[in-house]
Order: C-alpha cells, then sequence, then structure tokens
C-alpha cells in the first residue's frame, strides 16, 4: 500500500504567494514492488557520484515534485547499467548516504563472507 499526504495550497490566490488556505489529501494505492524481483528481491544501487537531488538550503526535505525531477537523469543511466536504483550522497560533502531515489535506505554496516566491493572513491570504499 501506497499512502502519501498532499497539501495543496487552494486559497483564492493566482501568483507567486504563500497560500492562505491549505487542502491535506491523502492519497492511497494498492502497488507492487517498485523494483523487478519482486518486494524481498536484492537491489543493485548505483551511488551517484555527479548529480544531487537536494542541496543544502533547499526544499530537500519536503516531499516536492521538483525534487524528483533533478533524479531523474541519473536514475535512467544507472537502470541502464542494471542498477535497480541510485543512491545519493549529501551535497555539502559527498561523504554520506542521503538517499535513495524511490525508496528509504537503511543501512547495517557488518562484513558478509563474499560481499562484493564496487568501487573506490576518494580513497573510500562503496560495497
Amino acid at each position: 500500500m501506497y499512502v502519501r499526504p498532499l497539501l495543496i495550497g487552494s486559497g483564492a490566490t493566482l501568483g507567486l504567494a504563500p497560500a492562505p488556505e491549505v487542502t491535506l489529501v491523502i492519497f492511497s494505492a494498492a502497488v507492487g514492488s517498485y523494483f523487478p524481483g519482486g518486494q524481498l528481491s536484492l537491489l543493485q544501487l548505483k551511488v551517484e557520484e555527479s548529480f544531487h537531488r537536494a542541496a543544502p538550503h533547499g526544499v530537500g526535505a519536503a516531499k516536492c515534485a521538483g525534487n524528483y525531477g533533478a533524479g531523474l537523469l541519473a536514475l535512467k543511466s544507472a537502470k541502464a547499467t542494471g542498477f535497480s536504483d541510485v543512491v545519493y550522497l549529501d551535497a555539502k560533502s559527498d561523504t554520506y548516504l542521503e538517499e535513495l531515489s524511490a525508496a528509504n535506505i537503511f543501512v547495517v554496516k557488518v562484513r558478509v563472507e563474499g560481499m562484493r566491493w564496487t568501487g573506490r572513491r576518494g580513497g573510500k570504499r562503496w560495497c
């Protein structure tokens, strides 16, 4: 189930100004897996090194429609090379994992036998 609250400026204003009135809509839909292979399949994630979806002092903390457009080129490129999704790094230092394109991310760092390291960036290893 996909559930998304949506807040829409609905006051009697046309122009660039804060809305004097808003309407809260709860959008929900039954959905399957966003990724091929089903709900419990492993994802192949690409760490994006050229683009950011959100920047310091921007609107990245809010689910604004414009935030998604910034990631479409990186996501298309990742999918064309066999990845499931893109992991974005923080725009300030390019050091910390910030978000994925279409899902939340939660990381527990453990060494697993057979883990494959796929790259190195600035002397740091990414798996």
